[in-house]
């Protein structure tokens, strides 16, 4: 009789956390993406073409997505109420892992948007668009080594599956687009277009593997 309440109590809880989980997400994507395109239209960020605008709205996903891991962890409470985890104190025990892993997306995502704020168009000076994205590289590559070092044995796992992953969906995409525009049935991809599609698919493939392990199911 108790395992039943038990069951049932919980499946309304679940409930709530992913309506609320979808919701929170799905506005705060919204209101970034929604923000990007009337600043662009103002001309705050230049005269930025089609590639530069795909960019940055890939920079404002990784922006959010890292923000809100690594603000979960700094307020668990609050956290654990729209991130996959099972409670606070999950939260705690992964705290410096998720937190190197959210800063470091912050300065991945600031450094394709400095890149594409830096190109013909856009509002940076390319020096310092290149001296900022260079920087912010090295800080988003030493947090996300960080990140694995600090892992588990299961997320280690999952990194090390996206990271081969990752190297399938460029070498098909990307390889893929060089070769029909090199045969001439579409057009040549710019370099900004070559770079977004990195950062989109590494991050496509972050998703998959974690799907592939159960990692997106509601907890």
């Amino acid at each position: 009789m108790n395992g039943n309440l038990d069951v049932t109590g919980t499946k309304p809880n679940k409930t709530r956390k992913t309506v609320l989980s979808l919701v929170f997400g799905g506005l705060v994507g919204f209101l970034g993406a929604t923000g990007v395109i009337a600043l662009v239209e103002a001309g705050s960020f230049g005269t930025p073409d089609a590639s530069q605008v795909i960019a940055l709205l890939v920079a404002l996903i990784y922006l959010l997505t890292g923000l809100m891991a690594a603000l979960g962890v700094a307020a668990p409470r609050m956290g654990a109420k729209f991130l996959n985890v099972e409670d606070e104190d999950e939260l705690l025990e992964q705290k410096q892992v998720l937190a190197a892993s959210g800063w470091g997306m912050v300065a991945l995502g600031l450094m394709l948007a400095l890149i594409a704020l830096g190109g013909p168009g856009g509002v940076l000076d390319s020096h310092v668009a290149l001296v900022g994205a260079v920087l912010l590289g090295a800080i988003g590559t030493w947090l996300s080594m960080r990140s694995v070092k600090l892992a588990d044995e299961l997320m280690r796992a999952t990194m090390n599956e996206a990271a081969a992953t990752a190297y399938y969906f460029v070498f098909v995409v990307i390889g893929g687009w060089a070769m029909v525009s090199y045969l001439g049935y579409v057009p040549v991809p710019s370099m900004l277009d070559l770079l977004t599609l990195f950062w989109a698919l590494v991050l496509v493939s972050a998703f998959w593997a974690a799907g592939r392990r159960g990692m997106l199911k509601q907890r």
